[in-house]
């Protein structure tokens, strides 16, 4: 069942992760970005047995623009969200992937020429740093 929360905002971008295994469940967490700037982070658990899903709300955290793009990816036993921004502006944030509680900003990347970010993906090769397709 999904925890009652009120979800008055337009989402301008949708994000999952990969499934990781926390306290011997397989859960994946969902990125809902806003047009306020908000970024809403929820963990969701899938119940096989029940064909059903649970949801959680953990967190949140607020990049400071329109967030048009969003996209995760595994390092280590930290999962890490980069959002991007109708301002041009890229965000990098981290969750401890053992105990899905805390969402931390880690890097801030704004470049005042550049375009609202369109998209943006993780390079599976080079897993440092997102690359991100700014378009006017």
């Amino acid at each position: 069942m999904f925890e009652a929360h009120q979800l008055t905002f337009n989402m301008l971008a949708i994000a999952c992760s990969p499934a990781i295994s926390n306290d011997g469940e397989d859960v994946f967490l969902l990125a809902l970005c806003t047009r306020a700037g908000d970024v809403h982070i929820w963990k969701v658990t899938e119940r096989p047995t029940e064909d059903a899903l649970d949801a959680k709300f953990i967190g949140e955290a607020n990049h400071g623009d329109w967030i048009s793009a969003a996209d995760w990816t595994l390092i280590d036993q930290d999962l890490f969200l980069a959002t991007g921004a109708a301002d041009g502006s890229t965000k990098l944030w981290k969750i401890n992937a053992k105990q899905l509680s805390t969402v931390t900003a880690v890097k801030d990347i704004t470049e005042s020429d550049m375009y609202r970010v369109q998209a943006l993906a993780w390079d599976p090769k080079q897993v440092r740093a997102p690359y991100h397709n700014a378009c006017n």
